[in-house]
């Protein structure tokens, strides 16, 4: 990214992928993988983001396989809330934020926010905690909104998102449709379909595609970097890189 000035349109909470280079935003340093405030720093004549912990300049890193899967749904999904907020489409504003509110409302049976009983674009960890139900996505981290974002899509129709990801679930359009967003009868709800593991059945490889791929991980620059971190952070950073390597080869 050539231009990295701090644009009033990165404020929105709703932006998650940069719609001019069509790829979603970078939420971690790839040098060192540690998940912090980014700063900004003038650099050769351009101001960039900069990791403060090794003081990698962020963007110069070119984009990951995940930066660049279905960020087009992304982009639509945001250009369709602006495009609600200033009462132009074919969505109602409204409509997007009772949306948004019925998705992190507490499931009646379970306890748990709707979204964490869909399957795909989940992240990885525990369901954060909402610091204001009103508004969720002003407190979510850049990973659960753009797996809201990926919800609305699936909901609404919007641009690729059904073709890509698959129609919404019917539990999901039930309970979105239904008055008030209040339970009618817990026994007339469409059975939800029960979290399971994502990790996608794979066949075996042989002792030669590993030892290629161990291969592969001790010589690329990411694992150098591993060896200055401490202990638990060269951990994750291991697992981090090791999970790439192995989308890589999928």
């Amino acid at each position: 990214m050539a231009d990295q000035w701090l644009r009033r349109s990165w404020s929105r909470a709703e932006s998650v992928a940069c719609p001019v280079h069509r790829i979603r935003l970078r939420y971690s340093c790839l040098k060192c993988f540690s998940r912090c405030d980014f700063r900004f720093e003038c650099r050769d004549g351009l101001v960039e983001f900069i990791c403060p912990h090794c003081l990698a300049a962020i963007s110069r890193e070119p984009p990951t396989r995940s930066e660049l899967d279905h960020a087009d749904v992304l982009i639509a999904t945001m250009e369709a809330i602006v495009d609600a907020e200033e009462g132009r489409g074919a969505i109602d504003l409204a409509e997007v934020e009772k949306a948004i509110c019925f998705l992190w409302s507490d499931c009646a049976n379970r306890g748990k926010p709707e979204i964490t009983f869909l399957s795909f674009q989940l992240p990885h960890g525990p369901t954060p905690v909402l610091m204001n139900r009103e508004v969720p996505l002003t407190g979510l981290s850049l990973i659960w909104r753009s797996a809201t974002l990926f919800a609305l899509a699936q909901l609404f129709d919007i641009g690729s998102a059904r073709s890509d990801l698959g129609p919404p679930a019917e539990w999901l359009t039930f309970g979105y449709r239904r008055p008030g967003g209040k339970v009618v009868s817990i026994q007339r709800l469409p059975t939800r379909v029960e979290t399971k593991t994502r990790n996608r059945e794979l066949s075996p490889r042989s002792d030669q595609d590993y030892l290629r791929l161990a291969s592969k991980a001790l010589k690329h620059q990411r694992c150098a970097n591993i060896a200055s971190l401490e202990t638990r952070e060269g951990s994750k950073a291991l697992s981090r890189l090791a999970r790439d390597l192995l989308r890589s080869i999928l």
